[in-house]
Protein backbone atom coordinates (compact mmCIF):
# COMPACT_ATOMS: atom_id res chain seq x y z
CA UNK A 1 0.00 0.00 0.00
CA UNK A 2 1.56 3.09 -1.09
CA UNK A 3 0.78 7.03 -2.11
CA UNK A 4 1.47 8.21 -5.20
CA UNK A 5 2.15 11.43 -7.13
CA UNK A 6 0.97 11.82 -11.30
CA UNK A 7 2.79 14.09 -13.48
CA UNK A 8 0.66 15.63 -16.93
CA UNK A 9 2.40 15.38 -20.19
CA UNK A 10 3.11 19.08 -19.81
CA UNK A 11 4.99 18.76 -16.74
CA UNK A 12 2.20 20.00 -14.42
CA UNK A 13 1.61 17.84 -11.26
CA UNK A 14 -1.79 16.34 -10.95
CA UNK A 15 -4.02 17.96 -8.54
CA UNK A 16 -4.85 14.36 -6.91
CA UNK A 17 -3.06 11.87 -4.70
CA UNK A 18 -3.07 8.74 -6.03
CA UNK A 19 -3.13 4.93 -4.18
CA UNK A 20 -1.91 1.51 -4.98
CA UNK A 21 -2.09 -1.72 -3.38
CA UNK A 22 -2.21 -5.29 -3.99
CA UNK A 23 -5.01 -7.71 -3.22
CA UNK A 24 -5.26 -11.35 -3.64
CA UNK A 25 -1.77 -11.70 -6.31
CA UNK A 26 -3.92 -8.14 -8.42
CA UNK A 27 -2.84 -4.61 -8.26
CA UNK A 28 -5.65 -2.10 -7.77
CA UNK A 29 -4.78 1.97 -8.15
CA UNK A 30 -7.40 4.72 -7.55
CA UNK A 31 -7.62 8.47 -6.87
CA UNK A 32 -7.91 9.93 -3.56
CA UNK A 33 -8.23 13.49 -2.52
CA UNK A 34 -6.60 16.78 -3.58
CA UNK A 35 -3.30 17.76 -2.57
CA UNK A 36 -3.11 20.91 -1.20
CA UNK A 37 -0.29 23.54 -0.18
CA UNK A 38 3.44 23.40 -1.90
CA UNK A 39 4.06 19.99 -3.31
CA UNK A 40 8.27 19.55 -2.86
CA UNK A 41 9.78 20.64 -5.92
CA UNK A 42 11.25 17.35 -6.70
CA UNK A 43 7.17 15.51 -6.98
CA UNK A 44 8.46 12.63 -5.31
CA UNK A 45 6.20 11.45 -2.66
CA UNK A 46 8.93 10.51 -0.26
CA UNK A 47 10.04 14.16 -0.70
CA UNK A 48 8.09 16.77 2.17
CA UNK A 49 6.19 19.59 1.13
CA UNK A 50 4.89 22.85 3.64
CA UNK A 51 2.41 22.13 5.80
CA UNK A 52 -0.92 21.93 3.85
CA UNK A 53 0.67 19.76 1.69
CA UNK A 54 1.43 17.29 4.63
CA UNK A 55 -1.85 17.68 6.12
CA UNK A 56 -3.56 16.83 2.60
CA UNK A 57 -1.32 13.51 2.82
CA UNK A 58 -2.44 12.26 5.79
CA UNK A 59 -6.06 12.67 4.87
CA UNK A 60 -5.34 10.33 1.78
CA UNK A 61 -3.68 7.99 3.80
CA UNK A 62 -6.61 7.76 5.74
CA UNK A 63 -8.83 7.28 2.27
CA UNK A 64 -6.40 4.58 1.29
CA UNK A 65 -7.03 2.81 4.13
CA UNK A 66 -10.10 2.42 4.28
CA UNK A 67 -10.27 1.34 0.62
CA UNK A 68 -7.58 -1.36 1.36
CA UNK A 69 -9.21 -2.86 4.38
CA UNK A 70 -12.67 -2.39 2.41
CA UNK A 71 -10.57 -4.37 -0.24
CA UNK A 72 -9.24 -6.99 2.22
CA UNK A 73 -12.72 -7.70 3.88
CA UNK A 74 -14.07 -8.41 0.47
CA UNK A 75 -11.05 -10.79 -0.48
CA UNK A 76 -11.76 -12.30 3.27
CA UNK A 77 -15.35 -12.94 1.92
CA UNK A 78 -14.87 -13.65 -1.44
CA UNK A 79 -11.87 -16.46 -0.74
CA UNK A 80 -14.19 -17.81 2.27
CA UNK A 81 -17.39 -18.22 -0.13
CA UNK A 82 -14.46 -20.12 -2.79
CA UNK A 83 -13.76 -22.43 0.21
CA UNK A 84 -17.05 -23.22 0.80
CA UNK A 85 -17.86 -23.49 -2.62
CA UNK A 86 -14.66 -26.02 -3.62
CA UNK A 87 -15.76 -28.09 -0.44
CA UNK A 88 -19.43 -28.53 -1.43
CA UNK A 89 -19.45 -28.88 -5.07
CA UNK A 90 -15.45 -30.25 -5.74
CA UNK A 91 -14.30 -27.40 -7.82
CA UNK A 92 -13.21 -24.13 -7.74
CA UNK A 93 -15.10 -20.78 -7.90
CA UNK A 94 -14.94 -19.32 -11.27
CA UNK A 95 -14.80 -15.49 -11.56
CA UNK A 96 -16.39 -13.83 -14.35
CA UNK A 97 -15.95 -10.01 -15.57
CA UNK A 98 -18.88 -7.89 -16.17
CA UNK A 99 -17.80 -6.83 -19.56
CA UNK A 100 -17.15 -10.45 -20.20
CA UNK A 101 -20.37 -11.49 -19.50
CA UNK A 102 -21.99 -11.81 -23.11
CA UNK A 103 -18.92 -13.92 -24.15
CA UNK A 104 -19.92 -16.19 -20.78
CA UNK A 105 -22.97 -16.88 -22.17
CA UNK A 106 -22.19 -17.42 -25.85
CA UNK A 107 -19.35 -19.97 -24.45
CA UNK A 108 -22.54 -21.97 -22.55
CA UNK A 109 -22.81 -25.34 -23.79
CA UNK A 110 -26.82 -25.53 -25.34
CA UNK A 111 -28.64 -27.79 -27.65
CA UNK A 112 -29.06 -24.81 -30.49
CA UNK A 113 -26.95 -22.04 -31.83
CA UNK A 114 -28.86 -18.78 -30.77
CA UNK A 115 -30.84 -17.02 -33.83
CA UNK A 116 -28.96 -14.06 -34.94
CA UNK A 117 -32.16 -12.23 -33.38
CA UNK A 118 -31.72 -14.01 -30.27
CA UNK A 119 -27.81 -13.12 -29.96
CA UNK A 120 -28.81 -9.47 -30.49
CA UNK A 121 -31.21 -9.20 -27.77
CA UNK A 122 -29.37 -10.72 -25.40
CA UNK A 123 -25.58 -8.83 -26.61
CA UNK A 124 -27.80 -6.19 -26.24
CA UNK A 125 -28.93 -6.75 -22.02
CA UNK A 126 -25.36 -7.31 -21.27
CA UNK A 127 -23.94 -4.27 -22.91
CA UNK A 128 -26.49 -2.28 -21.47
CA UNK A 129 -25.65 -3.69 -17.73
CA UNK A 130 -22.15 -3.37 -18.06
CA UNK A 131 -22.34 0.49 -19.16
CA UNK A 132 -24.76 0.90 -15.89
CA UNK A 133 -22.36 -1.14 -14.06
CA UNK A 134 -19.41 1.06 -15.08
CA UNK A 135 -21.55 4.66 -14.82
CA UNK A 136 -22.93 3.69 -11.66
CA UNK A 137 -19.95 1.28 -10.01
CA UNK A 138 -16.80 1.73 -11.26
CA UNK A 139 -15.03 -0.18 -8.76
CA UNK A 140 -17.43 -3.49 -9.33
CA UNK A 141 -15.89 -5.33 -12.75
CA UNK A 142 -16.77 -8.74 -11.30
CA UNK A 143 -19.94 -10.68 -10.88
CA UNK A 144 -18.56 -11.70 -7.25
CA UNK A 145 -18.97 -8.33 -6.38
CA UNK A 146 -22.27 -7.62 -7.20
CA UNK A 147 -25.22 -6.70 -5.08
CA UNK A 148 -29.23 -6.92 -4.91
CA UNK A 149 -28.50 -3.04 -4.68
CA UNK A 150 -27.04 -3.11 -8.33
CA UNK A 151 -29.53 -5.86 -9.77
CA UNK A 152 -32.46 -3.67 -8.89
CA UNK A 153 -30.56 0.06 -9.99
CA UNK A 154 -30.36 -2.01 -13.73
CA UNK A 155 -33.88 -3.31 -13.94
CA UNK A 156 -35.44 0.22 -12.97
CA UNK A 157 -32.92 2.04 -15.48
CA UNK A 158 -34.66 -0.60 -17.57
CA UNK A 159 -38.45 0.70 -16.68
CA UNK A 160 -37.35 4.20 -17.34
CA UNK A 161 -36.24 3.28 -20.92
CA UNK A 162 -39.80 2.47 -21.67
CA UNK A 163 -39.81 -0.52 -22.56
CA UNK A 164 -43.42 -2.99 -22.78
CA UNK A 165 -43.59 -5.57 -19.95
CA UNK A 166 -42.58 -7.98 -22.01
CA UNK A 167 -39.30 -6.78 -22.83
CA UNK A 168 -38.38 -5.82 -19.13
CA UNK A 169 -39.50 -9.96 -18.59
CA UNK A 170 -37.35 -11.48 -21.42
CA UNK A 171 -34.23 -9.06 -19.78
CA UNK A 172 -34.82 -10.64 -16.52
CA UNK A 173 -34.81 -14.04 -17.46
CA UNK A 174 -31.50 -13.55 -19.11
CA UNK A 175 -29.80 -11.66 -16.79
CA UNK A 176 -31.53 -14.63 -14.17
CA UNK A 177 -30.22 -17.74 -16.35
CA UNK A 178 -27.47 -16.21 -17.11
CA UNK A 179 -25.59 -15.49 -13.39
CA UNK A 180 -27.02 -18.51 -12.30
CA UNK A 181 -24.59 -20.53 -14.37
CA UNK A 182 -22.11 -18.33 -14.08
CA UNK A 183 -21.68 -17.79 -10.37
CA UNK A 184 -23.98 -20.08 -8.96
CA UNK A 185 -22.41 -19.16 -5.40
CA UNK A 186 -23.16 -15.29 -5.02
CA UNK A 187 -26.66 -16.04 -3.31
CA UNK A 188 -27.12 -12.42 -2.03
CA UNK A 189 -28.28 -11.08 -5.74
CA UNK A 190 -29.82 -14.07 -6.93
CA UNK A 191 -31.94 -14.43 -4.14
CA UNK A 192 -33.00 -10.82 -5.18
CA UNK A 193 -33.51 -11.87 -9.12
CA UNK A 194 -35.24 -15.61 -8.11
CA UNK A 195 -37.63 -13.60 -5.77
CA UNK A 196 -38.37 -10.93 -8.39
CA UNK A 197 -41.82 -11.25 -10.30
CA UNK A 198 -42.56 -11.16 -13.86
CA UNK A 199 -44.96 -8.35 -15.03
CA UNK A 200 -48.38 -9.10 -16.63
CA UNK A 201 -48.42 -7.97 -20.25
CA UNK A 202 -51.02 -8.11 -23.39
CA UNK A 203 -49.88 -10.08 -26.07
CA UNK A 204 -50.22 -7.91 -29.49
CA UNK A 205 -50.98 -10.63 -31.60
CA UNK A 206 -50.39 -10.94 -35.53
CA UNK A 207 -53.55 -10.70 -37.98
CA UNK A 208 -54.33 -13.03 -40.70
CA UNK A 209 -54.76 -12.10 -43.89
CA UNK A 210 -57.88 -13.25 -45.89
CA UNK A 211 -58.04 -14.26 -49.17
CA UNK A 212 -58.14 -10.59 -50.99
CA UNK A 213 -55.70 -9.18 -49.36
CA UNK A 214 -53.02 -12.27 -50.25
CA UNK A 215 -54.12 -11.51 -53.90
CA UNK A 216 -52.74 -7.86 -53.20
CA UNK A 217 -49.49 -8.55 -51.74
CA UNK A 218 -48.41 -11.29 -54.02
CA UNK A 219 -49.53 -8.38 -56.86
CA UNK A 220 -47.70 -5.68 -55.24
CA UNK A 221 -44.21 -8.13 -54.59
CA UNK A 222 -44.15 -8.47 -58.34
CA UNK A 223 -41.56 -5.35 -58.29
CA UNK A 224 -39.70 -7.21 -55.81
CA UNK A 225 -38.70 -10.87 -57.09
CA UNK A 226 -36.91 -12.00 -54.32
CA UNK A 227 -39.32 -10.88 -51.57
CA UNK A 228 -42.64 -12.47 -54.54
CA UNK A 229 -40.96 -15.46 -53.78
CA UNK A 230 -40.52 -15.68 -50.41
CA UNK A 231 -44.10 -14.73 -49.68
CA UNK A 232 -45.30 -17.30 -51.75
CA UNK A 233 -43.46 -19.64 -50.01
CA UNK A 234 -43.75 -18.36 -46.38
CA UNK A 235 -47.79 -18.21 -47.37
CA UNK A 236 -47.71 -21.69 -48.73
CA UNK A 237 -45.71 -23.33 -45.93
CA UNK A 238 -46.31 -21.81 -42.38
CA UNK A 239 -42.41 -21.35 -42.11
CA UNK A 240 -40.51 -18.86 -40.32
CA UNK A 241 -38.58 -16.15 -41.91
CA UNK A 242 -35.15 -17.01 -41.24
CA UNK A 243 -36.30 -20.56 -42.30
CA UNK A 244 -37.46 -19.20 -45.48
CA UNK A 245 -34.67 -17.23 -46.18
CA UNK A 246 -31.93 -20.45 -45.05
CA UNK A 247 -34.26 -23.08 -47.10
CA UNK A 248 -31.77 -25.20 -48.66
CA UNK A 249 -32.91 -27.40 -52.00
CA UNK A 250 -32.23 -29.95 -50.55
CA UNK A 251 -35.06 -29.81 -48.59
CA UNK A 252 -37.19 -29.06 -51.46
CA UNK A 253 -38.47 -32.83 -53.15
CA UNK A 254 -40.66 -31.38 -56.17
CA UNK A 255 -41.19 -35.21 -57.27
CA UNK A 256 -42.75 -36.55 -53.94
CA UNK A 257 -44.56 -33.04 -53.09
CA UNK A 258 -42.97 -31.93 -49.97
CA UNK A 259 -40.75 -29.55 -48.41
CA UNK A 260 -39.23 -31.29 -44.99
CA UNK A 261 -36.79 -28.82 -42.72
CA UNK A 262 -35.58 -28.47 -39.20
CA UNK A 263 -37.04 -25.62 -37.85
CA UNK A 264 -34.55 -23.16 -36.62
CA UNK A 265 -36.67 -22.16 -33.60
CA UNK A 266 -38.10 -25.02 -32.07
CA UNK A 267 -35.41 -27.80 -34.04
CA UNK A 268 -38.41 -29.67 -34.95
CA UNK A 269 -38.69 -31.69 -38.60
CA UNK A 270 -41.85 -30.32 -40.31
CA UNK A 271 -42.97 -31.47 -43.53
CA UNK A 272 -44.96 -28.88 -45.82
CA UNK A 273 -46.95 -30.08 -48.83
CA UNK A 274 -46.07 -28.30 -51.83
CA UNK A 275 -49.34 -26.88 -53.57
CA UNK A 276 -49.68 -25.98 -57.32
CA UNK A 277 -48.87 -22.26 -56.54
CA UNK A 278 -45.81 -23.04 -54.75
CA UNK A 279 -44.25 -25.66 -57.48
CA UNK A 280 -44.98 -23.39 -59.86
CA UNK A 281 -42.61 -20.79 -58.29
CA UNK A 282 -40.25 -22.81 -57.13
CA UNK A 283 -39.86 -24.44 -60.65
CA UNK A 284 -39.67 -20.63 -61.92
CA UNK A 285 -36.37 -20.28 -59.64
CA UNK A 286 -32.88 -20.82 -61.03
CA UNK A 287 -30.95 -23.28 -58.62
CA UNK A 288 -27.54 -20.63 -57.73
CA UNK A 289 -25.88 -22.96 -55.19
CA UNK A 290 -27.12 -24.94 -52.12
CA UNK A 291 -29.92 -21.86 -51.33
CA UNK A 292 -33.28 -21.50 -52.89
CA UNK A 293 -32.82 -17.96 -52.10
CA UNK A 294 -29.51 -16.91 -52.17
CA UNK A 295 -29.33 -13.91 -51.82
CA UNK A 296 -32.08 -13.50 -48.93
CA UNK A 297 -30.14 -15.82 -46.98
CA UNK A 298 -26.58 -13.56 -47.14
CA UNK A 299 -29.15 -10.88 -45.84
CA UNK A 300 -30.80 -12.79 -43.46
CA UNK A 301 -27.11 -13.50 -42.27
CA UNK A 302 -25.77 -10.33 -42.40
CA UNK A 303 -28.55 -7.84 -41.48
CA UNK A 304 -32.28 -10.06 -40.98
CA UNK A 305 -34.07 -6.67 -40.79
CA UNK A 306 -33.45 -5.72 -44.58
CA UNK A 307 -36.07 -8.31 -45.22
CA UNK A 308 -38.52 -6.89 -42.59
CA UNK A 309 -38.18 -3.13 -44.52
CA UNK A 310 -38.35 -4.65 -47.99
CA UNK A 311 -41.89 -6.40 -46.71
CA UNK A 312 -43.19 -3.29 -45.11
CA UNK A 313 -42.99 -1.19 -48.62
CA UNK A 314 -44.51 -4.01 -50.26
CA UNK A 315 -47.36 -4.19 -48.10
CA UNK A 316 -48.16 -0.87 -48.38
CA UNK A 317 -48.17 -0.56 -51.85
CA UNK A 318 -50.50 -3.66 -51.10
CA UNK A 319 -52.89 -1.13 -49.11
CA UNK A 320 -51.86 -1.62 -45.22
CA UNK A 321 -51.31 1.85 -43.28
CA UNK A 322 -48.54 2.36 -40.80
CA UNK A 323 -51.11 5.54 -38.87
CA UNK A 324 -48.43 8.11 -37.76
CA UNK A 325 -48.25 8.78 -33.89
CA UNK A 326 -48.20 12.33 -33.96
CA UNK A 327 -50.98 13.72 -36.79
CA UNK A 328 -49.34 17.48 -36.60
CA UNK A 329 -45.87 15.67 -37.36
CA UNK A 330 -47.40 13.57 -40.26
CA UNK A 331 -49.20 16.71 -41.83
CA UNK A 332 -46.09 18.45 -41.82
CA UNK A 333 -44.32 15.27 -44.03
CA UNK A 334 -43.57 15.17 -48.10
CA UNK A 335 -46.02 13.61 -49.78
CA UNK A 336 -44.79 9.72 -50.75
CA UNK A 337 -43.34 8.13 -54.17
CA UNK A 338 -42.32 4.94 -56.22
CA UNK A 339 -38.60 4.38 -55.65
CA UNK A 340 -37.85 4.59 -58.90
CA UNK A 341 -39.32 8.12 -58.77
CA UNK A 342 -37.18 9.17 -55.87
CA UNK A 343 -34.30 7.90 -57.23
CA UNK A 344 -34.61 9.68 -60.84
CA UNK A 345 -35.60 13.10 -59.11
CA UNK A 346 -32.46 12.82 -56.59
CA UNK A 347 -30.14 11.95 -58.93
CA UNK A 348 -30.86 15.01 -60.73
CA UNK A 349 -31.02 17.43 -58.05
CA UNK A 350 -28.36 15.92 -56.51
CA UNK A 351 -26.08 16.63 -59.36
CA UNK A 352 -27.39 20.49 -59.55
CA UNK A 353 -27.39 20.85 -55.74
CA UNK A 354 -23.92 23.60 -54.66
CA UNK A 355 -22.41 20.20 -53.11
CA UNK A 356 -18.60 19.41 -53.09
CA UNK A 357 -17.97 16.29 -55.26
CA UNK A 358 -17.37 14.19 -51.58
CA UNK A 359 -20.47 14.88 -50.32
CA UNK A 360 -22.60 14.18 -53.79
CA UNK A 361 -20.72 10.68 -54.12
CA UNK A 362 -21.89 9.98 -50.35
CA UNK A 363 -25.50 11.30 -50.41
CA UNK A 364 -26.16 9.20 -53.83
CA UNK A 365 -24.79 5.74 -52.08
CA UNK A 366 -26.29 6.71 -48.89
CA UNK A 367 -29.95 6.80 -51.01
CA UNK A 368 -29.22 3.46 -53.06
CA UNK A 369 -28.61 1.96 -49.99
CA UNK A 370 -31.88 3.16 -48.43
CA UNK A 371 -33.98 2.58 -51.45
CA UNK A 372 -32.90 -1.35 -51.47
CA UNK A 373 -33.98 -1.50 -47.84
CA UNK A 374 -30.89 -1.45 -45.73
CA UNK A 375 -31.38 -0.26 -42.42
CA UNK A 376 -29.85 2.78 -41.34
CA UNK A 377 -26.95 1.57 -38.94
CA UNK A 378 -26.48 -0.85 -41.63
CA UNK A 379 -25.07 1.54 -44.07
CA UNK A 380 -23.33 3.49 -41.44
CA UNK A 381 -21.35 0.73 -40.41
CA UNK A 382 -20.26 -0.27 -43.92
CA UNK A 383 -19.67 3.11 -45.34
CA UNK A 384 -18.00 4.06 -42.36
CA UNK A 385 -19.90 7.18 -41.26
CA UNK A 386 -21.85 7.59 -38.67
CA UNK A 387 -25.97 6.94 -38.14
CA UNK A 388 -26.47 10.70 -38.07
CA UNK A 389 -24.69 11.23 -40.98
CA UNK A 390 -26.87 8.91 -42.84
CA UNK A 391 -30.01 10.49 -41.63
CA UNK A 392 -28.48 14.25 -42.20
CA UNK A 393 -28.22 12.93 -45.89
CA UNK A 394 -31.47 11.65 -46.57
CA UNK A 395 -33.14 14.62 -45.13
CA UNK A 396 -31.11 16.38 -47.18
CA UNK A 397 -32.50 14.93 -50.10
CA UNK A 398 -35.64 14.52 -49.06
CA UNK A 399 -35.36 18.37 -48.90
CA UNK A 400 -33.90 18.85 -52.58
CA UNK A 401 -36.95 17.28 -54.24
CA UNK A 402 -40.12 17.66 -52.11
CA UNK A 403 -40.96 14.12 -51.57
CA UNK A 404 -40.56 11.45 -48.59
CA UNK A 405 -37.91 9.47 -48.33
CA UNK A 406 -37.14 8.91 -44.72
CA UNK A 407 -40.40 8.26 -43.20
CA UNK A 408 -43.69 7.20 -45.00
CA UNK A 409 -45.05 10.43 -47.02
CA UNK A 410 -47.93 12.20 -46.01
CA UNK A 411 -51.34 10.73 -47.27
CA UNK A 412 -54.70 13.01 -47.63
CA UNK A 413 -56.89 10.06 -46.90
CA UNK A 414 -55.11 6.85 -45.47
CA UNK A 415 -56.98 3.69 -46.31
CA UNK A 416 -56.91 0.64 -45.42
CA UNK A 417 -56.15 -2.04 -42.39
CA UNK A 418 -53.49 -0.53 -39.61
CA UNK A 419 -49.67 -2.01 -39.79
CA UNK A 420 -49.37 -1.25 -36.15
CA UNK A 421 -51.20 -1.46 -32.95
CA UNK A 422 -52.11 1.32 -30.73
CA UNK A 423 -51.62 0.16 -27.00
CA UNK A 424 -54.08 1.91 -24.16
CA UNK A 425 -52.53 4.60 -22.72
CA UNK A 426 -51.55 2.94 -19.49
CA UNK A 427 -49.62 0.10 -21.16
CA UNK A 428 -45.69 1.29 -21.51
CA UNK A 429 -44.14 0.51 -25.19
CA UNK A 430 -41.20 2.16 -26.58
CA UNK A 431 -42.68 0.77 -29.68
CA UNK A 432 -45.79 -0.13 -31.26
CA UNK A 433 -46.12 -3.50 -32.15
CA UNK A 434 -46.65 -4.71 -35.61
CA UNK A 435 -49.87 -6.38 -36.45
CA UNK A 436 -48.39 -7.64 -40.02
CA UNK A 437 -45.17 -9.06 -41.30
CA UNK A 438 -43.42 -12.15 -42.31
CA UNK A 439 -45.12 -14.02 -38.99
CA UNK A 440 -48.41 -12.72 -40.33
CA UNK A 441 -48.29 -15.72 -43.11
CA UNK A 442 -47.66 -17.96 -40.44
CA UNK A 443 -50.76 -17.11 -38.51
CA UNK A 444 -52.84 -17.33 -41.81
CA UNK A 445 -51.90 -20.70 -42.94
CA UNK A 446 -53.18 -21.94 -39.55
CA UNK A 447 -56.42 -19.73 -39.26
CA UNK A 448 -57.21 -20.76 -42.86
CA UNK A 449 -56.09 -24.49 -42.13
CA UNK A 450 -58.25 -24.50 -38.77
CA UNK A 451 -61.36 -22.60 -39.94
CA UNK A 452 -61.45 -25.14 -43.12
CA UNK A 453 -61.65 -28.39 -40.90
CA UNK A 454 -58.26 -29.34 -41.49
CA UNK A 455 -57.27 -31.72 -38.23
CA UNK A 456 -54.75 -29.26 -35.28
CA UNK A 457 -52.49 -32.74 -35.79
CA UNK A 458 -52.07 -31.76 -39.24
CA UNK A 459 -51.53 -28.61 -38.61
CA UNK A 460 -48.59 -28.73 -35.53
CA UNK A 461 -47.27 -31.31 -37.98
CA UNK A 462 -46.28 -28.96 -40.46
CA UNK A 463 -45.80 -25.93 -38.28
CA UNK A 464 -43.59 -28.13 -35.95
CA UNK A 465 -45.96 -26.87 -32.80
CA UNK A 466 -45.00 -28.88 -29.79
CA UNK A 467 -48.30 -28.06 -28.35
CA UNK A 468 -51.77 -27.68 -29.14
CA UNK A 469 -52.12 -24.89 -26.73
CA UNK A 470 -49.64 -22.96 -28.48
CA UNK A 471 -51.50 -22.97 -31.88
CA UNK A 472 -55.18 -22.08 -30.68
CA UNK A 473 -53.84 -19.30 -28.23
CA UNK A 474 -51.66 -17.11 -30.70
CA UNK A 475 -52.17 -18.54 -34.39
CA UNK A 476 -55.64 -19.44 -34.52
CA UNK A 477 -57.52 -16.07 -35.36
CA UNK A 478 -60.83 -16.19 -37.43
CA UNK A 479 -62.79 -13.30 -38.41
CA UNK A 480 -66.87 -12.97 -38.00
CA UNK A 481 -67.05 -14.53 -42.32
CA UNK A 482 -64.65 -17.38 -41.05
CA UNK A 483 -66.47 -18.11 -37.85
CA UNK A 484 -69.55 -17.84 -39.19
CA UNK A 485 -69.13 -20.15 -42.43
CA UNK A 486 -67.39 -22.41 -40.43
CA UNK A 487 -70.26 -22.77 -37.73
CA UNK A 488 -73.30 -22.08 -40.51
CA UNK A 489 -72.00 -25.66 -42.12
CA UNK A 490 -71.52 -27.68 -39.31
CA UNK A 491 -74.33 -26.65 -36.38
CA UNK A 492 -77.86 -28.77 -36.81
CA UNK A 493 -80.96 -27.56 -38.30
CA UNK A 494 -82.67 -26.56 -35.05
CA UNK A 495 -80.40 -24.28 -34.49
CA UNK A 496 -79.86 -22.32 -37.07
CA UNK A 497 -83.23 -22.88 -39.08
CA UNK A 498 -83.40 -23.86 -43.13
CA UNK A 499 -80.72 -23.43 -44.59
CA UNK A 500 -80.38 -21.73 -48.18
CA UNK A 501 -78.16 -22.37 -50.71
CA UNK A 502 -74.88 -21.55 -50.34
CA UNK A 503 -73.30 -18.24 -52.24
CA UNK A 504 -71.25 -20.66 -54.52
CA UNK A 505 -74.68 -22.70 -54.92
CA UNK A 506 -76.51 -19.62 -55.90
CA UNK A 507 -74.23 -18.53 -58.11
CA UNK A 508 -74.06 -21.58 -60.07
CA UNK A 509 -77.51 -21.66 -60.31
CA UNK A 510 -78.05 -18.30 -61.48
CA UNK A 511 -75.99 -19.12 -64.05
CA UNK A 512 -77.59 -22.48 -65.28
CA UNK A 513 -80.40 -20.04 -65.52
CA UNK A 514 -79.50 -17.81 -67.75
CA UNK A 515 -77.86 -20.47 -69.87
CA UNK A 516 -79.13 -20.49 -73.41
CA UNK A 517 -78.05 -21.51 -77.09
CA UNK A 518 -75.73 -18.59 -77.85
CA UNK A 519 -74.19 -18.43 -74.50
CA UNK A 520 -74.10 -21.99 -73.33
CA UNK A 521 -70.28 -22.17 -74.59
CA UNK A 522 -69.04 -19.17 -73.00
CA UNK A 523 -70.64 -20.46 -69.45
CA UNK A 524 -69.29 -23.80 -69.66
CA UNK A 525 -65.79 -22.31 -70.02
CA UNK A 526 -65.71 -20.04 -67.34
CA UNK A 527 -67.29 -22.93 -65.14
CA UNK A 528 -64.32 -24.88 -66.26
CA UNK A 529 -61.71 -22.45 -66.11
CA UNK A 530 -62.91 -22.01 -62.19
CA UNK A 531 -63.06 -25.85 -61.30
CA UNK A 532 -59.43 -26.06 -62.84
CA UNK A 533 -58.20 -22.84 -60.32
Amino acid sequence: MKLKLKVQRDGALRPRWYGAWVTDGRYHETSLCRWRGKPPASYRVRDEGDKAFEDSRTRALAELREIVEGERSEADRNALAARVHRARYGQKVRRVKIAELYAAWKAMPRKRRPTPGHDAVCKGVFDRFASFMRETASNVTETGALTAAHLRGFMEAEDRRGVSARTWNGVLSVLRGTLARVDPNSSGFMEYLRDLPARDFATIHRRPFDEEELSRIFEAAQGDPLLHGMIVVAACTAMRRGDVAKLRWQDVDLEAGFITVKTSKTGETVDCPIFPQLRRELESLKRRGPFVFPEAAKIYATCPQTLDVRLRRILERAGFVRQPRNAKLDAARYPSAPPEEIASRAEEAIAEAEWGATRQRTAAEVLRRHLEGMPGITIATEMGISRGGVSSHLHAIENLIGLAVVSPGREDTPKGPAMLADAPPEVQRAKRGSLVGWHGFRVTFCTMALANGVPLELVQRITGHRTAEIVLKHYFRPNRKQLRDAIGERMPTALLGERGPSKPEASLRERLKKMDAKNWRQIKAELLKEVRA
